[in-house]
Order: structure tokens, then C-alpha cells, then sequence
């Protein structure tokens, strides 16, 4: 049996996924470095996958005055601890900085396993240039690079050179949720979806952002969507989803304030929603309009897309690998734009996605075609 060192964040929903979907399914043992401490999430689910999280007990009082001296004697002091939970067949970082890219290469080194590094994104892009260039030489060590966008790549050559990038695989995390929504849509479908949130099966189900942030700039949606006729907007079931990203109260409170003045059917989420209450919300939906100021191809947009949902979304917004799945998906330039999008699926001119194309998003977003390629960033 494999073992595999991940250095990484226990706490992370998306660390979870990855043991519990790509390593544990194919019998790795996982041990993982946790870069920020650990405060117990899914320990049973751990305990489950037989994962070991290890604790950092290590203390330089003496040393720990002189910053660099005490990062080299704290990667020392841990690299020799975890080598005990070894042998490791691969050591593997996830959201990367100079300390834990350090341990990184000396493990990788101490076990002759391949390094493998994974930038997540505002790890690669919000960090100052010359703390990522301090990695340069552990980053030109690994086996493999990985980003989840195109555009990083372009990141990766600026900072690391032609080689580095020649050795970066654009490769994203899978989407728990598509098999939920197969589940969903087996079972009953979007008539079954809706009726779970006591929704009419008659009337236009829409879904506007995906989180209660600012960022998704729903109060401007709303005000142009108020300007429908009453009569058609009595025909509508407006969705907010406001489980989560609460970072701004005040502009949460005026979006879900203006949402109740408006003359359709309103329902403003704010429980959590599991995997299966999410499949539930995006095959209930006949439209989603994505208005968020910045993105990388959300969660939430591919799996409306692959639900079924009519998607648009700011054309501000650039989504690579729509293009190259050659998805119709629409834009809108402005906001002023909205009510044509609805009254165009009230009229039946906008049409969703078709199952080919939605079989080609599932082809790219399922773990069950993820996995394989991310188990192959090891070797051997």
C-alpha cells in the first residue's frame, strides 16, 4: 500500500475531497502536514480513511529569535518526525508558501518520492513576487506543477521560466455535486426539484449569484429585474442563496430587503446546503445569471450548467474552458440586459445545454475522470 505525505490545510473542504475521492478510493495511505494547525474538522472522516493528521510539537526557544535559522530549524526538527510515519512513495503540497515548499524538498529528497506543488490561485497571484520567487528552487524540484487555470500558467513562466511551465498541468479539483445532481434528476428531476423548496412546477425558477458576498453584485440584478412587466414577474420564483460569504451584513440586508418588494415569489436560502440540498437548488433552477465581479469558473456555475439551468453571465468575465468545450453559454454586457435574458426563456428562445455538451462539462468535472490524472502526477 502507498503513502502519500500531503502538506496542506486538514481543515479544507477541498483537502477532504481529495483524500476521500482521489487517494483513499485507490488505496493510498494519507498523512498530512497541516500548514495552518488543525481544529479537528471531519476528524471522523479522516478516522474513516484511515488518514493520520500530524502536530507540530516542536519548540526553539533559543533559536527562534533569528527568523531564517528558526524556518530551517523547524523543517528540520518536523522532517525528522515525519519520517517515522513513513516510508512516503510522494510528498505533495497544496497551497503553497516558502516554509511548507521547503519541508516539501527536504522530504521529498530525505524519501526519494516525487514533489509534486499545487497553487490554488490567490496563493500564486496575491503574493508579493519576490516571497514566490524564494521558491524558485524547490519549485523547479517537483515532478509536477499544478494550477486550476489556463491563465496561471502565463503566472508560472514569469515568475519560474520556460521550464517550469513546460511542466505545469492545468488541472482543477472534481465536483462532488454532478453525481448528486445525476442522482436528482433520475429521481423525479427538475419537477421533483422544484416541489422540494414548494416551488410551482408552472412558474420560472431563478437563480441570481451564488453567495451572499458583495461581489456578486445582486442588488443591481435585482433593480433591473424589477423593471419586468408584473405580469411576468408573477410568473417567477426568485432564488437567493445566502448560505455563506457573509462579508458585507449591511449589503446583504438591502439585497434581501429590495428582493421582498418585488412582485414575484421570493425565497432567500441562509441554512447550510450539503451536497444533495445543492443538487436539489441548481436542478430547481431554469436560469441562472452569474454577475459576480471576479472569477475563475465558479462551482456554483458549472453545476447549474450541468443541471440544466439557462447560465449568462457578466461579459467582463473571461471562462477559457467554456470556449473550448464550445458550451453556449450567455454573456450580458450590463445590467440593463436581464429582462431580455428572462423573457427569452419565458419564450423558449434560450435553450440549455444540450447532453452532449453537458456530458462534455461532467467529462472534465467528475473526480471519476479527475482522479486518475491527478493519482498520475506520481508516477509509477
Amino acid at each position: 500500500m502507498k503513502r502519500i505525505l500531503l502538506i496542506g490545510d486538514p481543515d479544507s473542504l477541498w483537502i477532504k475531497r481529495y483524500v476521500e475521492n482521489a487517494l483513499y478510493p485507490a488505496g493510498w495511505l494519507t498523512v498530512i502536514y497541516p500548514i495552518y494547525g488543525w481544529k479537528g474538522t471531519y476528524r471522523e472522516d479522516y478516522a474513516r480513511m484511515e488518514t493520520t493528521i500530524y502536530k507540530d510539537e516542536h519548540r526553539l526557544p533559543i533559536i527562534g529569535r533569528i527568523p531564517k535559522v528558526r524556518m530551517w530549524a523547524r523543517v528540520y526538527a518536523n522532517a525528522a518526525s515525519l519520517q517515522k510515519l513513513g516510508p512516503f512513495d510522494a510528498v505533495h503540497c497544496h497551497y503553497l508558501s516558502v516554509v511548507d515548499m521547503a519541508l516539501g524538498q527536504v522530504m521529498a529528497k530525505q524519501q526519494r518520492a516525487p514533489l509534486v506543488a499545487t497553487f490554488w490561485g490567490s496563493d500564486l497571484l496575491r503574493t508579493e513576487e519576490a516571497t514566490l520567487r524564494r521558491m524558485t528552487r524547490a519549485i523547479r524540484a517537483c515532478r509536477r506543477v499544478t494550477v486550476f487555470n489556463q491563465e496561471h500558467v502565463a503566472r508560472i513562466r514569469h515568475l519560474y521560466g520556460d521550464s517550469v511551465a513546460a511542466n505545469t498541468a492545468v488541472l482543477d479539483f472534481g465536483e462532488v455535486v454532478f453525481p448528486c445532481i445525476d442522482k436528482v434528476q433520475t429521481e423525479g428531476g427538475k419537477g421533483a426539484a422544484k416541489a422540494h423548496f414548494g416551488i410551482a412546477p408552472d412558474q420560472l425558477t431563478v437563480c441570481v449569484g451564488s453567495s451572499a458576498s458583495k461581489a456578486q453584485q445582486q442588488l443591481p440584478a435585482l433593480q433591473s429585474l424589477a423593471q419586468l412587466e408584473e405580469s411576468t414577474l408573477r410568473r417567477i420564483t426568485l432564488i437567493l442563496q445566502h448560505t455563506y460569504a457573509h462579508d458585507d451584513p449591511d449589503n446583504e440586508q438591502k439585497v434581501q430587503a429590495f428582493a421582498k418588494t418585488i412582485p414575484c415569489q421570493t425565497l432567500i436560502l441562509t441554512d447550510f446546503l450539503n451536497d444533495m440540498e445543492s443538487a436539489y437548488l441548481r436542478c430547481a433552477a431554469d436560469v441562472y445569471l452569474h454577475p459576480i465581479t471576479t472569477d475563475a469558473f465558479s462551482t456554483s456555475m458549472k453545476e447549474y450548467l450541468y443541471a440544466g439551468a439557462k447560465v449568462a453571465y457578466g461579459g467582463w468575465l473571461t471562462y477559457p474552458t467554456l470556449d473550448e468545450l464550445e458550451l453556449p453559454v450567455r454573456q450580458f454586457a450590463d445590467f440593463d440586459a436581464l429582462p431580455q435574458l428572462i423573457n427569452d426563456a419565458l419564450a423558449g428562445s434560450w435553450q440549455p445545454l444540450t447532453q452532449a455538451e453537458r456530458d462534455r462539462l461532467g467529462g472534465i468535472c467528475k473526480w471519476e475522470s479527475l482522479a486518475p490524472q491527478w493519482l498520475g502526477l506520481y508516477g509509477g
